[in-house]
């Protein structure tokens, strides 16, 4: 990656028809998916849970999730669902950045909130959570991605080379 920026992409990563044949066929798979009673089932249980930093949730609950997290990817992993997780790490000077770049702008401020500026006090905080989640959550059959994000072209097609990757191995 010269200079910071993203490296060149693949012409070879991913290929289909037509865009309209992929739309049709990932909204099929989407739906088959969906209609998995596992899939309806775990998906259930993952909703309302509380978060670490905000002290939304126990210690007991938090820890508790972890396993919960591996349990449902290891079984959308044996219903042949490809689970790609991506991690988008930004800077916190990027962050500060964007954040007074989104506050200056009238069509982006409202994207803004005060919990967002808040949040950035407890930096350190998220760091440790993120890192803990990342360790414990990270396996063989779906593995966490790492991305640098502050370049942000260059995230994108990293996040779409690793998808590429992920279908072409599943296939």
């Amino acid at each position: 990656m010269p200079n910071g920026g993203p490296p060149a992409f693949p012409s070879s990563c991913c290929s289909v028809a037509s865009t309209a044949q992929a739309r049709a066929a990932a909204q099929g798979a989407r739906a088959r998916r969906l209609d998995d009673p596992a899939v309806r089932r775990l998906g259930r249980r993952r909703q309302g849970r509380g978060e670490r930093v905000e002290r939304l949730a126990t210690e007991a609950e938090w820890s508790r999730a972890y396993a919960e997290i591996e349990d449902f990817e290891r079984q959308l992993s044996e219903h042949r669902i490809i689970v790609v997780k991506s991690w988008l790490h930004v800077t916190a000077d990027e962050q500060a950045r964007r954040f007074k770049e989104r506050a200056k702008s009238p069509y982006k401020s409202g994207k803004l909130t005060e919990d967002d500026w808040r949040n950035r006090e407890r930096w350190s905080a998220y760091e440790q959570a993120v890192n803990e989640m990342v360790a414990r959550t990270s396996t063989r059959h779906s593995p966490w991605h790492l991305i640098p994000a502050n370049n942000k072209n260059y995230a994108r097609v990293e996040i779409v080379r690793r998808a590429c990757d992920a279908i072409r191995h599943a296939l």
